[in-house]
Protein backbone atom coordinates (compact mmCIF):
# COMPACT_ATOMS: atom_id res chain seq x y z
CA UNK A 1 0.00 0.00 0.00
CA UNK A 2 2.87 2.37 0.75
CA UNK A 3 4.30 1.77 -2.75
CA UNK A 4 0.95 2.42 -4.43
CA UNK A 5 0.49 5.75 -2.55
CA UNK A 6 3.91 6.94 -3.67
CA UNK A 7 3.09 6.11 -7.29
CA UNK A 8 -0.12 8.14 -7.14
CA UNK A 9 1.70 11.11 -5.69
CA UNK A 10 4.30 10.94 -8.47
CA UNK A 11 1.54 10.83 -11.10
CA UNK A 12 -0.14 13.85 -9.54
CA UNK A 13 3.14 15.81 -9.49
CA UNK A 14 3.76 14.98 -13.16
CA UNK A 15 0.22 16.12 -14.07
CA UNK A 16 0.70 19.40 -12.20
CA UNK A 17 4.06 19.99 -13.92
CA UNK A 18 2.60 19.38 -17.40
CA UNK A 19 -0.38 21.64 -16.66
CA UNK A 20 1.91 24.44 -15.47
CA UNK A 21 3.92 24.23 -18.70
CA UNK A 22 0.70 24.35 -20.73
CA UNK A 23 -0.65 27.36 -18.84
CA UNK A 24 2.68 29.14 -19.14
CA UNK A 25 2.61 28.63 -22.90
CA UNK A 26 -0.97 29.95 -23.09
CA UNK A 27 -0.08 33.10 -21.16
CA UNK A 28 3.16 33.69 -22.98
CA UNK A 29 3.18 36.90 -25.00
CA UNK A 30 3.39 36.49 -28.79
CA UNK A 31 6.89 36.64 -30.20
CA UNK A 32 8.28 38.05 -33.42
CA UNK A 33 9.73 41.23 -34.93
CA UNK A 34 8.44 44.49 -33.40
CA UNK A 35 8.18 47.90 -35.12
CA UNK A 36 8.97 51.31 -33.61
CA UNK A 37 5.43 51.65 -32.24
CA UNK A 38 5.59 48.37 -30.30
CA UNK A 39 3.56 46.33 -32.80
CA UNK A 40 4.38 42.72 -33.61
CA UNK A 41 4.83 42.29 -37.36
CA UNK A 42 3.36 39.12 -38.89
CA UNK A 43 2.24 37.81 -42.26
CA UNK A 44 -1.43 38.16 -43.18
CA UNK A 45 -3.42 34.99 -43.88
CA UNK A 46 -4.96 35.48 -47.34
CA UNK A 47 -8.12 33.68 -48.48
CA UNK A 48 -8.87 35.28 -51.86
CA UNK A 49 -7.32 37.77 -54.29
CA UNK A 50 -9.21 39.64 -57.02
CA UNK A 51 -7.96 42.35 -59.38
CA UNK A 52 -10.02 45.10 -61.03
CA UNK A 53 -8.90 47.28 -63.95
CA UNK A 54 -10.89 50.52 -64.21
CA UNK A 55 -10.96 53.39 -66.65
CA UNK A 56 -12.28 53.80 -70.17
CA UNK A 57 -8.94 54.77 -71.73
CA UNK A 58 -5.30 54.43 -70.63
CA UNK A 59 -3.80 54.97 -68.18
CA UNK A 60 -5.96 52.42 -66.33
CA UNK A 61 -6.17 52.09 -62.54
CA UNK A 62 -5.37 48.63 -61.21
CA UNK A 63 -6.73 47.71 -57.76
CA UNK A 64 -6.10 44.45 -55.90
CA UNK A 65 -8.81 43.46 -53.40
CA UNK A 66 -7.49 41.09 -50.75
CA UNK A 67 -9.75 39.10 -48.44
CA UNK A 68 -8.29 37.29 -45.48
CA UNK A 69 -8.53 36.41 -41.81
CA UNK A 70 -6.96 37.94 -38.71
CA UNK A 71 -6.34 35.72 -35.64
CA UNK A 72 -7.88 38.08 -33.04
CA UNK A 73 -9.40 41.52 -32.42
CA UNK A 74 -5.99 43.02 -31.57
CA UNK A 75 -4.51 42.29 -35.00
CA UNK A 76 -5.01 44.50 -38.06
CA UNK A 77 -3.83 44.43 -41.64
CA UNK A 78 -0.55 46.30 -42.06
CA UNK A 79 1.50 47.66 -44.93
CA UNK A 80 1.64 46.08 -48.37
CA UNK A 81 5.03 45.96 -50.10
CA UNK A 82 4.74 45.52 -53.88
CA UNK A 83 7.41 44.44 -56.34
CA UNK A 84 7.25 43.25 -59.96
CA UNK A 85 9.13 40.66 -61.96
CA UNK A 86 8.21 40.68 -65.66
CA UNK A 87 4.49 39.70 -65.78
CA UNK A 88 4.14 38.99 -62.08
CA UNK A 89 3.42 41.37 -59.19
CA UNK A 90 4.55 40.10 -55.78
CA UNK A 91 2.73 41.59 -52.77
CA UNK A 92 3.79 41.03 -49.17
CA UNK A 93 0.97 42.00 -46.80
CA UNK A 94 1.87 42.19 -43.11
CA UNK A 95 -0.20 42.27 -39.94
CA UNK A 96 0.33 44.49 -36.91
CA UNK A 97 -0.56 43.54 -33.34
CA UNK A 98 0.21 45.45 -30.11
CA UNK A 99 2.88 43.32 -28.45
CA UNK A 100 1.66 43.89 -24.89
CA UNK A 101 -2.06 43.25 -25.42
CA UNK A 102 -3.81 39.93 -24.88
CA UNK A 103 -6.81 38.93 -26.95
CA UNK A 104 -8.94 35.84 -27.31
CA UNK A 105 -8.17 33.94 -30.47
CA UNK A 106 -11.40 34.76 -32.26
CA UNK A 107 -10.61 35.05 -35.99
CA UNK A 108 -12.16 37.94 -37.93
CA UNK A 109 -12.24 38.65 -41.64
CA UNK A 110 -10.77 41.69 -43.35
CA UNK A 111 -10.82 43.32 -46.79
CA UNK A 112 -8.00 45.51 -48.07
CA UNK A 113 -7.62 47.33 -51.39
CA UNK A 114 -4.09 47.77 -52.76
CA UNK A 115 -3.35 50.08 -55.70
CA UNK A 116 -0.81 48.77 -58.21
CA UNK A 117 1.45 51.06 -60.22
CA UNK A 118 0.64 49.79 -63.69
CA UNK A 119 1.68 52.86 -65.65
CA UNK A 120 3.69 51.83 -68.73
CA UNK A 121 2.71 48.14 -68.69
CA UNK A 122 2.43 46.45 -72.07
CA UNK A 123 -0.79 44.74 -73.12
CA UNK A 124 -1.04 41.20 -71.76
CA UNK A 125 -1.98 39.08 -68.75
CA UNK A 126 -0.30 39.67 -65.38
CA UNK A 127 -0.30 37.57 -62.21
CA UNK A 128 -0.68 39.13 -58.77
CA UNK A 129 0.54 36.95 -55.87
CA UNK A 130 -0.34 38.12 -52.34
CA UNK A 131 1.36 36.04 -49.63
CA UNK A 132 1.22 33.01 -51.90
CA UNK A 133 -2.39 33.42 -53.13
CA UNK A 134 -2.68 34.36 -56.81
CA UNK A 135 -5.04 36.50 -58.88
CA UNK A 136 -4.55 37.95 -62.36
CA UNK A 137 -5.65 40.70 -64.71
CA UNK A 138 -5.43 41.42 -68.43
CA UNK A 139 -4.64 44.67 -70.23
CA UNK A 140 -6.10 44.76 -73.74
CA UNK A 141 -3.78 47.62 -74.74
CA UNK A 142 -0.60 49.26 -73.47
CA UNK A 143 -1.21 51.19 -70.24
CA UNK A 144 0.30 54.49 -71.35
CA UNK A 145 -1.33 57.93 -71.34
CA UNK A 146 -2.03 59.76 -74.60
CA UNK A 147 0.76 61.97 -75.91
CA UNK A 148 0.53 65.30 -74.05
CA UNK A 149 0.34 68.63 -75.82
CA UNK A 150 3.53 70.74 -75.63
CA UNK A 151 2.28 73.35 -73.16
CA UNK A 152 0.81 71.48 -70.11
CA UNK A 153 2.96 70.49 -67.16
CA UNK A 154 4.16 66.87 -67.59
CA UNK A 155 2.13 64.30 -65.67
CA UNK A 156 3.81 62.59 -62.67
CA UNK A 157 4.91 58.96 -62.74
CA UNK A 158 1.89 57.95 -60.60
CA UNK A 159 -1.41 59.53 -61.65
CA UNK A 160 -4.70 58.46 -60.15
CA UNK A 161 -8.31 59.66 -60.56
CA UNK A 162 -8.95 63.29 -59.59
CA UNK A 163 -10.82 64.01 -56.33
CA UNK A 164 -13.59 66.50 -55.63
CA UNK A 165 -14.37 67.41 -59.26
CA UNK A 166 -16.27 70.68 -59.86
CA UNK A 167 -20.07 70.52 -60.01
CA UNK A 168 -21.01 69.51 -63.56
CA UNK A 169 -23.67 71.22 -65.65
CA UNK A 170 -26.73 68.89 -65.78
CA UNK A 171 -27.23 67.28 -69.15
CA UNK A 172 -30.11 68.63 -71.20
CA UNK A 173 -30.72 65.36 -73.01
CA UNK A 174 -30.01 61.71 -72.38
CA UNK A 175 -29.77 58.69 -74.60
CA UNK A 176 -31.61 56.41 -72.12
CA UNK A 177 -32.75 56.21 -68.51
CA UNK A 178 -30.24 53.54 -67.53
CA UNK A 179 -27.29 55.89 -67.12
CA UNK A 180 -25.67 55.19 -70.52
CA UNK A 181 -24.96 58.86 -71.26
CA UNK A 182 -23.77 59.40 -67.68
CA UNK A 183 -21.30 56.54 -67.95
CA UNK A 184 -19.78 58.16 -71.05
CA UNK A 185 -19.49 61.67 -69.58
CA UNK A 186 -18.90 60.92 -65.88
CA UNK A 187 -21.80 63.25 -65.01
CA UNK A 188 -25.15 62.37 -63.48
CA UNK A 189 -27.90 62.10 -66.11
CA UNK A 190 -30.65 64.55 -65.13
CA UNK A 191 -33.31 61.91 -65.95
CA UNK A 192 -31.89 59.09 -63.79
CA UNK A 193 -32.41 58.43 -60.07
CA UNK A 194 -30.03 57.55 -57.22
CA UNK A 195 -31.15 54.90 -54.73
CA UNK A 196 -29.40 52.40 -52.42
CA UNK A 197 -30.49 48.95 -51.25
CA UNK A 198 -28.82 47.71 -48.07
CA UNK A 199 -27.69 44.07 -48.43
CA UNK A 200 -25.86 43.33 -45.17
CA UNK A 201 -23.15 44.33 -42.71
CA UNK A 202 -19.88 42.71 -43.77
CA UNK A 203 -18.00 43.86 -40.64
CA UNK A 204 -19.01 45.45 -37.30
CA UNK A 205 -22.69 44.36 -37.12
CA UNK A 206 -25.15 46.39 -35.04
CA UNK A 207 -24.23 46.65 -31.34
CA UNK A 208 -20.77 45.16 -31.87
CA UNK A 209 -18.57 45.68 -28.81
CA UNK A 210 -15.51 47.78 -29.66
CA UNK A 211 -12.82 48.69 -27.12
CA UNK A 212 -12.37 52.40 -26.32
CA UNK A 213 -10.10 54.22 -28.79
CA UNK A 214 -9.82 51.05 -30.90
CA UNK A 215 -9.47 51.43 -34.65
CA UNK A 216 -11.85 49.31 -36.72
CA UNK A 217 -13.12 49.00 -40.29
CA UNK A 218 -16.83 49.21 -41.03
CA UNK A 219 -17.92 47.62 -44.31
CA UNK A 220 -21.43 47.72 -45.76
CA UNK A 221 -22.59 45.67 -48.74
CA UNK A 222 -24.80 47.96 -50.82
CA UNK A 223 -26.62 47.60 -54.14
CA UNK A 224 -27.20 50.30 -56.73
CA UNK A 225 -31.01 50.27 -56.69
CA UNK A 226 -31.42 53.38 -58.88
CA UNK A 227 -31.04 54.04 -62.59
CA UNK A 228 -27.87 56.18 -62.41
CA UNK A 229 -24.44 54.60 -62.75
CA UNK A 230 -22.32 55.49 -59.73
CA UNK A 231 -19.10 56.80 -61.26
CA UNK A 232 -15.70 57.03 -59.56
CA UNK A 233 -16.63 60.59 -58.52
CA UNK A 234 -19.47 59.40 -56.27
CA UNK A 235 -18.45 59.43 -52.61
CA UNK A 236 -19.31 58.13 -49.14
CA UNK A 237 -20.15 61.12 -46.90
CA UNK A 238 -20.77 61.50 -43.17
CA UNK A 239 -24.41 62.45 -42.44
CA UNK A 240 -24.92 62.73 -38.67
CA UNK A 241 -24.32 61.10 -35.29
CA UNK A 242 -20.87 60.20 -33.93
CA UNK A 243 -18.27 60.59 -36.70
CA UNK A 244 -15.74 58.35 -34.87
CA UNK A 245 -12.74 59.89 -36.63
CA UNK A 246 -14.11 59.04 -40.08
CA UNK A 247 -13.65 61.28 -43.13
CA UNK A 248 -16.17 63.91 -44.17
CA UNK A 249 -16.00 62.60 -47.72
CA UNK A 250 -14.41 59.48 -49.27
CA UNK A 251 -14.64 58.81 -53.06
CA UNK A 252 -15.92 55.38 -54.10
CA UNK A 253 -13.03 55.05 -56.56
CA UNK A 254 -14.90 52.65 -58.85
CA UNK A 255 -17.89 52.60 -61.19
CA UNK A 256 -21.07 50.75 -60.11
CA UNK A 257 -23.84 50.13 -62.65
CA UNK A 258 -27.54 49.82 -61.67
CA UNK A 259 -28.25 46.48 -60.01
CA UNK A 260 -24.58 45.85 -59.12
CA UNK A 261 -23.46 45.32 -55.50
CA UNK A 262 -20.43 46.96 -53.90
CA UNK A 263 -18.63 46.73 -50.53
CA UNK A 264 -18.11 50.22 -49.09
CA UNK A 265 -15.61 50.52 -46.21
CA UNK A 266 -14.52 53.31 -43.88
CA UNK A 267 -11.83 53.42 -41.17
CA UNK A 268 -13.19 54.54 -37.77
CA UNK A 269 -12.06 54.97 -34.14
CA UNK A 270 -14.29 53.95 -31.23
CA UNK A 271 -14.99 56.75 -28.70
CA UNK A 272 -13.05 56.76 -25.43
CA UNK A 273 -16.14 56.78 -23.18
CA UNK A 274 -18.46 53.87 -22.35
CA UNK A 275 -21.79 53.97 -24.16
CA UNK A 276 -23.78 53.23 -27.33
CA UNK A 277 -22.89 55.17 -30.49
CA UNK A 278 -24.42 55.53 -33.94
CA UNK A 279 -22.74 56.97 -37.02
CA UNK A 280 -24.94 57.63 -40.09
CA UNK A 281 -23.70 57.83 -43.68
CA UNK A 282 -24.97 58.60 -47.18
CA UNK A 283 -23.63 58.54 -50.73
CA UNK A 284 -23.15 61.75 -52.72
CA UNK A 285 -23.33 62.29 -56.49
CA UNK A 286 -20.90 64.63 -58.30
CA UNK A 287 -23.61 67.31 -58.49
CA UNK A 288 -23.86 67.38 -54.69
CA UNK A 289 -27.04 65.27 -54.31
CA UNK A 290 -26.92 63.12 -51.16
CA UNK A 291 -28.97 59.93 -51.18
CA UNK A 292 -29.56 56.77 -49.18
CA UNK A 293 -32.05 53.97 -48.55
CA UNK A 294 -35.83 53.79 -48.95
CA UNK A 295 -38.27 54.71 -51.70
CA UNK A 296 -37.39 58.39 -51.35
CA UNK A 297 -33.67 57.70 -51.02
CA UNK A 298 -33.38 59.80 -47.85
CA UNK A 299 -32.62 57.21 -45.13
CA UNK A 300 -28.94 56.92 -44.10
CA UNK A 301 -27.20 53.59 -43.53
CA UNK A 302 -25.32 53.34 -40.26
CA UNK A 303 -22.82 51.72 -37.94
CA UNK A 304 -23.92 51.08 -34.35
CA UNK A 305 -21.38 50.02 -31.72
CA UNK A 306 -21.14 49.68 -27.94
CA UNK A 307 -18.05 50.74 -26.00
CA UNK A 308 -18.07 48.51 -22.88
CA UNK A 309 -15.84 50.66 -20.65
CA UNK A 310 -14.04 53.98 -20.44
CA UNK A 311 -10.49 54.38 -21.69
CA UNK A 312 -7.92 54.59 -18.86
CA UNK A 313 -7.39 58.12 -17.59
CA UNK A 314 -4.38 59.71 -19.29
CA UNK A 315 -4.54 57.23 -22.18
CA UNK A 316 -7.37 58.70 -24.23
CA UNK A 317 -5.56 58.67 -27.54
CA UNK A 318 -8.51 59.51 -29.75
CA UNK A 319 -7.25 62.47 -31.78
CA UNK A 320 -6.36 62.20 -35.47
CA UNK A 321 -4.62 63.96 -38.37
CA UNK A 322 -5.96 63.72 -41.91
CA UNK A 323 -5.07 65.23 -45.28
CA UNK A 324 -4.15 64.41 -48.87
CA UNK A 325 -1.27 64.76 -51.34
CA UNK A 326 -1.93 66.31 -54.73
CA UNK A 327 -0.16 67.38 -57.93
CA UNK A 328 -0.17 71.18 -57.88
CA UNK A 329 -0.49 72.25 -61.51
CA UNK A 330 1.05 75.33 -63.15
CA UNK A 331 0.74 75.58 -66.93
CA UNK A 332 3.11 78.37 -67.92
CA UNK A 333 4.25 79.87 -71.19
CA UNK A 334 7.77 81.20 -70.73
CA UNK A 335 7.28 83.56 -73.69
CA UNK A 336 4.65 85.48 -71.72
CA UNK A 337 6.56 87.71 -69.31
CA UNK A 338 3.96 90.31 -68.47
CA UNK A 339 1.16 88.02 -67.23
CA UNK A 340 1.16 85.39 -64.48
CA UNK A 341 -0.58 82.20 -65.70
CA UNK A 342 -3.56 80.91 -63.72
CA UNK A 343 -2.55 78.54 -60.94
CA UNK A 344 1.01 79.88 -60.87
CA UNK A 345 3.02 82.10 -58.53
CA UNK A 346 6.42 83.75 -58.75
CA UNK A 347 9.21 81.42 -57.63
CA UNK A 348 11.80 82.76 -55.14
CA UNK A 349 14.58 81.92 -57.60
CA UNK A 350 12.81 83.50 -60.58
CA UNK A 351 10.29 82.20 -63.06
CA UNK A 352 7.01 80.63 -61.96
CA UNK A 353 5.87 77.75 -59.78
CA UNK A 354 2.47 76.26 -58.87
CA UNK A 355 0.63 78.46 -56.36
CA UNK A 356 0.17 75.91 -53.54
CA UNK A 357 -3.64 76.17 -53.68
CA UNK A 358 -5.67 73.03 -54.41
CA UNK A 359 -8.09 73.47 -57.29
CA UNK A 360 -10.80 70.91 -58.22
CA UNK A 361 -9.46 68.74 -61.00
CA UNK A 362 -5.84 68.75 -59.85
CA UNK A 363 -4.95 65.05 -59.56
CA UNK A 364 -4.03 63.25 -56.32
CA UNK A 365 -0.71 61.47 -55.81
CA UNK A 366 -1.11 57.98 -54.35
CA UNK A 367 1.47 55.71 -52.76
CA UNK A 368 3.48 58.46 -51.02
CA UNK A 369 4.79 57.72 -47.51
CA UNK A 370 3.93 60.36 -44.87
CA UNK A 371 5.86 60.51 -41.57
CA UNK A 372 4.66 61.51 -38.10
CA UNK A 373 6.93 62.71 -35.31
CA UNK A 374 6.40 63.98 -31.76
CA UNK A 375 6.96 67.68 -31.06
CA UNK A 376 7.57 70.57 -33.43
CA UNK A 377 9.09 70.07 -36.87
CA UNK A 378 11.42 68.77 -38.02
CA UNK A 379 10.61 65.46 -36.29
CA UNK A 380 9.74 61.92 -37.43
CA UNK A 381 9.93 58.30 -36.32
CA UNK A 382 6.60 57.98 -34.47
CA UNK A 383 4.55 56.46 -37.30
CA UNK A 384 4.15 56.37 -41.08
CA UNK A 385 1.13 56.24 -43.38
CA UNK A 386 0.75 55.55 -47.10
CA UNK A 387 -1.47 57.84 -49.18
CA UNK A 388 -4.34 55.90 -50.74
CA UNK A 389 -5.24 55.96 -54.44
CA UNK A 390 -7.18 59.20 -53.91
CA UNK A 391 -4.17 60.79 -52.18
CA UNK A 392 -5.79 60.67 -48.72
CA UNK A 393 -3.90 59.60 -45.58
CA UNK A 394 -4.76 59.56 -41.87
CA UNK A 395 -3.05 59.04 -38.51
CA UNK A 396 -5.45 57.79 -35.80
CA UNK A 397 -5.24 57.11 -32.07
CA UNK A 398 -3.16 60.16 -31.14
CA UNK A 399 -2.87 61.74 -27.71
CA UNK A 400 -3.15 65.52 -27.21
CA UNK A 401 0.05 67.43 -28.02
CA UNK A 402 2.26 68.70 -30.81
CA UNK A 403 3.17 66.57 -33.83
CA UNK A 404 5.21 67.01 -36.99
CA UNK A 405 3.65 65.73 -40.23
CA UNK A 406 6.17 65.55 -43.07
CA UNK A 407 7.02 63.98 -46.42
CA UNK A 408 10.64 63.35 -47.37
CA UNK A 409 10.56 63.54 -51.17
CA UNK A 410 14.12 62.21 -51.44
CA UNK A 411 13.55 59.15 -49.22
CA UNK A 412 14.11 55.67 -50.60
CA UNK A 413 10.35 55.12 -50.59
CA UNK A 414 9.26 58.43 -52.18
CA UNK A 415 11.97 59.55 -54.59
CA UNK A 416 10.80 57.38 -57.50
CA UNK A 417 7.28 58.88 -57.17
CA UNK A 418 8.11 62.55 -56.57
CA UNK A 419 11.55 63.43 -57.95
CA UNK A 420 12.16 65.73 -59.81
CA UNK A 421 9.98 68.50 -58.40
CA UNK A 422 9.41 70.58 -55.30
CA UNK A 423 6.86 71.32 -52.59
CA UNK A 424 4.47 74.23 -53.02
CA UNK A 425 2.35 73.58 -49.91
CA UNK A 426 3.92 73.68 -47.42
CA UNK A 427 7.13 74.86 -49.12
CA UNK A 428 9.39 72.95 -46.71
CA UNK A 429 7.43 69.69 -46.95
CA UNK A 430 6.46 69.58 -43.26
CA UNK A 431 3.94 71.09 -40.90
CA UNK A 432 3.61 71.25 -37.10
CA UNK A 433 0.09 70.55 -35.77
CA UNK A 434 -1.29 70.82 -32.24
CA UNK A 435 -4.05 68.39 -31.20
CA UNK A 436 -6.57 68.83 -28.40
CA UNK A 437 -8.17 65.72 -26.78
CA UNK A 438 -10.34 64.00 -29.38
CA UNK A 439 -9.60 66.63 -32.06
CA UNK A 440 -9.44 65.59 -35.71
CA UNK A 441 -7.09 67.96 -37.54
CA UNK A 442 -8.23 68.00 -41.15
CA UNK A 443 -6.71 69.40 -44.34
CA UNK A 444 -3.07 68.80 -43.43
CA UNK A 445 -2.40 68.66 -47.16
CA UNK A 446 0.74 68.55 -49.31
CA UNK A 447 1.07 70.05 -52.81
CA UNK A 448 3.87 68.93 -55.13
CA UNK A 449 4.91 70.63 -58.39
CA UNK A 450 6.58 68.18 -60.77
CA UNK A 451 7.90 71.06 -62.91
CA UNK A 452 11.08 72.49 -61.37
CA UNK A 453 11.12 76.32 -61.23
CA UNK A 454 13.49 77.80 -63.88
Amino acid sequence: MRFIGTEKRLSLLVAIFVASIFLSACNKEPEGPVDAQGNLIGQAQIQAVSVEVTGKTPPYDITVTVRGALPDACTRAGRAVVSRQDHQFLVELTTLRPAKERCKKEPKSFIKDIALDGLGLNAGTYAVVVNGIQGDFTLTQDNVPPTPTPTPTPLPPVLLPAVDPPTPTPASTSTSGDGARQEQSGEKDASCTNRIKFIRDVTAPDNAKIAPNARFTKTWRLQNAGTCTWTESYALVFAQGEQMGGPDRQPLGKSVKPGVKIDVSVELIAPATKGAYTSEWLLQAPDGEKFGLGNAGKTPFWVKIRVPKNAPVGNQANAAVRGFVWHDLCVSNQAVADALPEGCALAPTGGVIADGIFQPGEPPIGGVEISLGEGVCPSSGLATAIAAANGVYQFNGLKPGEYCVSIDAASEFNHYILIPGQWTHPPQGWRTVTLAPGEIKKDVNFGWDYEMAP
